[in-house]
């Protein structure tokens, strides 16, 4: 795969020319940063029309939020509080929590939380007041990775001004303590897993609890240290590999701990996004829903997480997420939470992938192959966000149709500011979506001077 520059961007006098594939992935780089930059300016500015007036369009709202990541919408955040009619310098958090209300107000709000803030504010949750509700500090914990472990300590530090491991042996005791504690230090592997140790893991595993046991069948207090510690040293792939190997290691664990801290080493065997999808089950089951559950795993997790958790989920109970949810909720928060689950953003679900080969492009560690792979990665994310401005185009422009008249302002302010191949883009768009061409969307909804002009554009 040959890179070339655009022409005017270097190669010698005569314009374009061969580059090296760091030069060409950087002007990519530049270029997705540029796109992503220009949704999340056009982003804020919709929604913030969308929240202003009389009543909030929530439709409008739901579709720049849920179809963004967390990152994207921290990225809209930084636009939002800067508009000249946010004189207070409003966060598009709070904005959206005030234009919102019910199960989809706090699932919108949870949304529109960075992951880090997410958790901090639910681990604060978990141990203001009396006492400590113990299973939402342990999923604080069980359900995060490393980084989001680090992010939850430092946002709830700087809110808070007190250091997290102090708070938490306030709170807890004992070897339920410990092993938040050195989940707090030590974040948790999330490597995916080496069968031929599982078989030494086993037998050191089945030594520590013999050697700890007591005589009421239970584990001394060290020995249950020494293991939720081992436990929490594998990843959740790894235990799943001596869970193999050792028929009735989960039944083991359960003779041998009680309480909140046999609840958080069990958590800890299972991969997460499975773990989750066992959580929005439970929610669902039996007379009533569990919201709240259900606003904090999906909204609370980044996106393209969500949306695996919702696979996890249909692999696991042969029925769609989507499906169960439809029979347990409704109106905004039903389409707010089945936007967000469908893992669409701006990239098209390419961010974390982009975002992996960034941190190697940035540390100097990609191979030639993998700088191509990257390049063609890159592309695609591109294709994607300028595939994202044309379905945001088309919304808009049906928008612009509804109640009376037209509002001509922003149907010009679309078609006139995009290119033909733009235009076509939008077109194919909105006659997937509303059933007619741009051609006939003019032809209809305008009238006069502006009609001819448009209609051949």
């Amino acid at each position: 795969m040959e890179f070339h520059a655009k022409a005017g961007s270097g190669g010698g006098e005569g314009g374009a020319g061969p580059v090296s594939p760091a030069e060409a992935v950087a002007a990519l780089h530049q270029e997705y940063d540029n796109i992503l930059g220009y949704i999340a300016a056009r982003d804020a500015v919709v929604a913030d029309t969308a929240m202003r007036g009389f009543g909030c369009d929530h439709e409008m709202l739901v579709k720049i939020v849920c179809n963004r990541s967390k990152p994207q919408i921290d990225a809209i955040d930084k636009v939002y509080r800067a508009l000249p009619k946010n004189t207070s310098h409003t966060s598009f958090n709070d904005a959206v929590k005030s234009e919102t209300s019910g199960n989809y107000g706090k699932f919108m709000t949870y949304v529109t939380q960075k992951r880090g803030d997410f958790l901090a504010k639910q681990l604060h949750k978990a141990m203001d007041g009396f006492g400590c509700n113990k299973k939402l500090l342990n999923a604080c914990f069980t359900s995060s990775t490393s980084e989001d472990i680090q992010a939850m300590q430092e946002f709830y530090e700087n809110q808070h001004s007190k250091k997290l491991a102090d708070v938490i042996r306030s709170e807890l005791g004992g070897e339920h303590e410990k092993l938040i504690l050195f989940l707090l230090k030590n974040g948790r592997p999330e490597d995916p897993g080496d069968p031929g140790q599982a078989e030494a893991q086993k037998a050191e595993l089945k030594e520590m609890i013999k050697k700890g046991g007591t005589m009421m069948g239970g584990l001394k207090d060290a020995a249950e240290e020494q293991v939720s510690k081992y436990i929490a040293a594998m990843s959740a792939h790894q235990c799943q590999e001596v869970a193999k190997v050792w028929n009735g290691f989960e039944k083991t664990i359960k003779d041998k701990f009680g309480g909140a801290l046999e609840e958080a080493v069990l958590q800890l065997m299972e991969e997460s996004e499975n773990l989750q999808a066992q959580q929005l089950e439970a929610a669902m089951k039996g007379l009533g829903t569990d919201e709240e559950t259900l606003s904090r795993v999906l909204g609370g997790n980044q996106k393209h997480t969500a949306a695996i958790i919702s696979a996890k989920y249909f692999e696991k109970y042969d029925k769609a997420l989507a499906d169960s949810l439809k029979s347990e909720i409704g109106g905004n928060y039903l389409n707010a939470v089945l936007t967000w689950i469908a893992g669409n953003d701006a990239s098209g679900g390419m961010e974390p992938t982009v975002l992996f080969y960034r941190k190697k492009f940035n540390a100097g560690t990609l191979s030639s192959a993998e700088m191509e792979q990257y390049a063609d990665i890159l592309t695609s994310a591109i294709d994607n966000c300028k595939d994202c401005v044309a379905s945001l185009d088309a919304d808009l422009l049906k928008k612009a149709t509804r109640g009376l008249g037209t509002d001509e302002r922003m149907v010009v302010s679309i078609m006139c500011n995009r290119t033909k191949a733009q235009l076509d883009a939008v077109d194919l768009v909105y006659r997937e979506r509303y059933g007619r061409t741009l051609r006939e969307y003019c032809e209809r909804e305008l009238g006069g001077d502006l009609k001819e002009f448009l209609v051949y554009t």
